[in-house]
């Protein structure tokens, strides 16, 4: 028996005493009261919005604040119903500035007190929605927030519209606690306020409306609760209305954003990345953190039925209506507010993708609330529960892992806001003075974008500005070309100097007409540039005016698909050093509407067009510039540069340009001036190239087999390449060499490449022709330690026995002595030959030979023709349906040239002259023989290439007799192969037209 006196053990007295956290945190409760601990919050957060305010520039959506508050009221109203915002902010700052003036300090020190009094909110709202941890948390959040800390330092309506939206989610929760006009009221007007000051204020009320919809219909049968509910949507969208007509027709109006949709996937990124750091993280690192916010706003959903196991009251007695618990309300309430926001923003901008999250900050208070929930959870958890418990020590480490990681990832990205130069706003100030200082009376300043006047203004109220384009709003489809030139003439007449600022000019100048039409005759003296901002300083010569034309330095006309038509080209002043690449700018004219994305492939060959050195794929003009903007007649250019394989040689190069769609990789055909497919590309007249200013790093060059041999003392070789280690008797082998000038070398040296003939065995040794260590450069030029890549190919004997062997490379002198020991470069394996040398047996043999080198042996057709002789014949084929043709080719001799070959089905000229309705081609199929497997180079002297070829008839060809007719052209230089024996040009034939006739029926 235990007597009244007992005293506990020490086991009893720790399990019935409380916890240390729990004594600590009830010593700071007794130190420091609610009021205090909240008071010492705002000053947190007030220190942080103050520190910093005015250290970086105004960017232009505040310049613009500050322009428009400066009008009179009236003008603000009008000028408001132009733009997209409604006018509330601006009549505020308007009055806000006559008080405290219109300093960077003055300006953004009203969106401070929007973010210090945003913390008291969150404490109020938090607490009565969950309990007074969560709400401690969501207020310290809140204070350190990134998010808000960057646009409490802003000019702009985002602090107050989330401010406002907190208030009047807590004014409405408070009236669905209990239904008294004061809440319904303030409820009310906190609504109007947020509408006034963002039209996205409406997705808050639309939130709002739906989560009363849901509790009326839970826990109400009073329908006088539900007329009031709707009377206060009602009221909002009544006060709003004299602005409808203003907001809905700038939204109509409204050109800011590039046709497309909205990726849903960009708008979760981005928004989530927002809400977790703000934006001053890297977005991939931003993205990785707001997954962690994500995962725990999730458990915080879950979390919510620990705190809330309460059940709402109702004001009837049925069962259903009774159901509703604290915790769905809650979750309702905080998911709701954050949902739906996302959904309508999403709905109204996917066919409109102007979006950025900053749109969706009024979504953030449930997120914050929600984590806020995690951290609190874990960290009551382990201040309430008995020290002795095992969850009391597992609660520890979760509690400080989830509260380290959200107050070091918002401290680092709160650090990142005010230290690092790599998340400032744009710095129109530092352009503006940079210009002030340096100006020459009566030296205009360029604006280009034309619509940042507001802001640059601010800065430099004195100057004459020139707006390119004159707009007063962003606006895509207003984008500056060759017309530009005569705005430059008009501001620039009898001017000695001008500045140029460029800001937003991928926008409205992706192609950069004004910086290349100033620079093909005015000197460019300077160019500085400012986070997000760049000025340009340019002299400009007497009596100079500009041309509102092209001016190109190789004139050309080449038709792409009569689609885009290739003006020419204009070429660097001096010829551009290997390791800068090719630069080149092509000009162009849209000869339609264009309705596909095309893309240009440039490639780089070298002189001989053998050896592919170096490749561009992209978009013709800029890359904020696609095709599917350009109308028809737009002269338009795009600048390139084709960076080149390392250590390529000094050389005439070539350069390839195709235009394609990613669902036509062939390219668009060629055509010349009757209209007919020439080929897949044009070929510029031959580049030069400089040597590199700077050798490549050996380990830089990725060479496949590395072998360092030094032939003498001048000459090293680094290694090779080859592009197979199996081949056939008469495949082209192809190799790369990396050479090395140890020291200047005197002579010129040639290379050549030897193997056995048999496997196995003493046997003869076939050599390769002799060629220059590199082709076009002499060794004798090359400099100490200069690299070159030089590419060889070769073929394979015919005689050649399977197995393997091992190839050699050997260096040869002046006097063709070898230098050095031959080098082993490795196994090369010689299979079975697959070459046709046996005659095929065509249903139609029709000799024609194509020059000296390629004979037609004769064809199949199907459907199969019904043959009159041996040469003749007809075959009927349905429109729509497809024309198979077989070739069957003959290799004369070697050819160095890749030629491709090309059918038509055209109409018969025999019946329909040339000039008559449906004559030309009616189907046609370009390609290289074998579908690209059996290139003409790589054929052998006597053997046999079978070739097939589909043409779909169209359905809408006419009903009549049609022809085949087949050749060869070079698909570099578009040359034709012209049959043996036909006349010379111009009444040359260079398409052999088949016996067989078609019938089309």
């Amino acid at each position: 028996m235990t007597s009244a006196n007992h005293t506990p053990t020490p086991t009893t007295a720790l399990r019935t005493s409380p916890t240390l956290p729990r004594v600590a945190w009830a010593g700071i409760r007794s130190l420091l009261n609610r009021r205090s601990l909240l008071l010492s919050l705002c000053f947190l957060a007030f220190a942080l919005r103050l520190f910093h305010l005015d250290y970086q520039s105004l960017w232009y959506d505040e310049g613009f604040s500050w322009w428009l508050s400066s009008h009179p009221l009236d003008q603000i109203i009008a000028r408001t119903a132009a733009d997209i915002h409604p006018p509330l902010y601006y009549l505020v700052l308007h009055f806000w500035m006559s008080a405290a003036g219109a300093s960077e300090f003055a300006l953004r020190y009203l969106s401070l007190m929007a973010g210090v009094l945003l913390v008291p909110a969150f404490f109020i709202l938090a607490r009565r929605l969950l309990n007074e941890p969560v709400a401690w948390v969501a207020a310290l959040m809140a204070a350190l927030s990134p998010l808000y800390i960057w646009y409490a330092q802003e000019a702009r309506m985002y602090e107050w519209l989330v401010l406002l939206t907190v208030l009047s989610s807590y004014a409405f929760w408070r009236w669905t606690e209990r239904a008294t006009w004061q809440w319904w009221l303030a409820w009310t007007l906190l609504d109007v306020l947020a509408v006034y000051l963002h039209f996205y204020g409406f997705f808050v009320v639309a939130f709002q409306a739906l989560y009363f919809f849901i509790w009326w219909v839970r826990q109400e049968t009073r329908w006088l609760m539900l007329l009031a509910g709707l009377s206060s949507a009602a009221l909002v969208g009544a006060a709003y209305l004299p602005w409808a007509q203003f907001a809905v027709a700038r939204f109509g109006a409204d050109q800011s954003f590039y046709e497309g949709t909205l990726p849903l996937g960009e708008v979760l990124r981005k928004t989530f990345a927002l809400f977790s750091v703000g934006q001053s993280m890297l977005e991939e690192q931003a993205v990785a953190v707001a997954l962690g916010f994500v995962l725990l706003a999730l458990f915080g959903v879950v979390a919510i039925r620990s705190i809330r196991t309460d059940r709402l009251k109702s004001s009837d007695d049925n069962p259903f209506r009774q159901s509703l618990t604290g915790t769905t309300a809650v979750r309702w309430f905080l998911l709701l507010w954050l949902i739906v926001p996302f959904v309508l923003l999403y709905l109204v901008s996917y066919a409109r993708p102007k979006f950025e999250p900053r749109y969706l900050m009024i979504a953030s208070p449930p997120f914050i609330i929600l984590v806020a929930v995690t951290v609190a959870t874990f960290t009551m958890q382990f201040v309430n529960t008995p020290a002795h418990s095992r969850r009391h020590y597992f609660a520890l480490p979760l509690a400080s892992v989830v509260g380290m990681f959200v107050l070091a990832t918002t401290l680092i990205a709160d650090n990142n806001l005010y230290f690092d130069a790599a998340f400032g706003k744009d710095d129109f100030r530092g352009a503006a003075r940079a210009i002030q200082a340096q100006r020459v009376s009566g030296e205009p300043t360029v604006l280009v974008s034309g619509h940042m006047f507001p802001v640059y203004e601010y800065y430099d109220r004195g100057a004459q500005e020139v707006r390119l384009p004159d707009i007063a709003t962003l606006d895509t489809q207003r984008v500056l070309g060759y017309n530009v030139a005569n705005d430059l003439n008009r501001a620039l007449r009898n001017k000695r100097g001008a500045w140029v600022v460029l800001w937003q000019n991928d926008v409205v100048d992706p192609n950069g007409f004004v910086t290349t039409i100033l620079d093909s005759q005015a000197k460019r003296i300077a160019a500085q540039e400012f986070f997000g901002v760049q000025v340009l300083h340019y002299d400009i010569p007497a009596g100079v005016t500009f041309a509102d034309k092209p001016q190109i330095q190789h004139p050309l006309s080449v038709n792409f698909g009569n689609q885009i038509e290739l003006l020419g080209y204009t070429l660097p002043d001096a010829p551009p050093p290997a390791d800068q690449g090719v630069r080149v700018t092509l000009y162009w004219r849209a000869l339609a509407d264009l309705q596909k994305d095309y893309q240009v492939a440039l490639r780089v060959r070298d002189g001989s067009g053998q050896f592919l050195l170096g490749s561009y794929d992209g978009r013709p003009g800029a890359y904020n510039y696609p095709t599917t903007r350009w109308k028809k007649g737009d002269l338009l250019f795009g600048k390139f540069t084709v960076p080149l394989e390392l250590a390529t040689p000094p050389g005439s190069e070539q350069l390839e340009v195709t235009l394609y769609t990613r669902d036509n990789t062939e390219g668009l055909d060629v055509l010349d001036a009757a209209g007919n497919a020439r080929s897949k590309f044009i070929v510029l007249q031959p580049i030069p190239v400089e040597r590199a200013k700077a050798q490549p790093a050996i380990e830089k060059l990725k060479i496949k087999h590395p072998l360092r041999f030094n032939f003498g003392s001048s000459i090293e070789m680094l290694g090779f390449d080859m592009d197979k280690d199996k081949a056939e008797p008469g495949d082209p082998i192809a190799i790369t060499v990396y050479w090395r000038a140890v020291t200047p070398p005197k002579e010129d040296f040639t290379v050549a490449f030897q193997m056995q003939r048999a496997p196995d065995g003493d046997n003869p040794r076939f050599e390769f022709e002799r060629n220059e260590l590199v082709s076009g450069y002499a060794t004798s030029k090359w400099r100490p330690g200069e690299i070159a890549r030089a590419q060889y190919t070769y073929f394979l004997p015919n005689d050649l026995l399977p197995g393997d062997r091992i190839l050699r490379l050997l260096l040869f002198d002046h006097n063709n002595k070898q230098v050095g020991a031959a080098v082993a470069l490795g196994d090369l394996h010689v299979q079975p030959s697959t070459r046709v040398f046996r005659p095929p047996v065509p249903r139609v043999v029709d000799v024609e030979r194509f020059g000296s080198a390629i004979q037609l042996y004769g064809y199949d057709i199907l459907p199969l023709p019904t043959l009159r002789s041996t040469v003749q014949g007809t075959t009927t084929v349905s429109a729509g349906d497809v024309l198979r043709v077989t070739l069957y080719w003959r290799s004369l001799q070697r050819v160095s040239a890749s030629y491709s070959v090309f059918v038509h089905l055209l109409a018969d000229p025999a019946r329909v002259p040339a000039n008559a309705e449906g004559a030309g081609i009616v189907a046609q199929r370009d390609a290289v023989p074998g579908n690209g497997a059996r290139p003409t180079p790589a054929w052998v002297p006597g053997e046999f290439i079978s070739d097939s070829y589909e043409l779909t008839v169209p359905r809408s060809t006419p009903v009549g007799v049609y022809v085949v007719e087949v050749g060869l052209y070079d698909s570099r230089t578009n040359e034709r192969l012209l049959l043996q024996g036909s006349p010379p040009p111009p009444t040359a034939i260079s398409a052999a037209t088949l016996g067989v006739r078609v019938v089309v029926r």
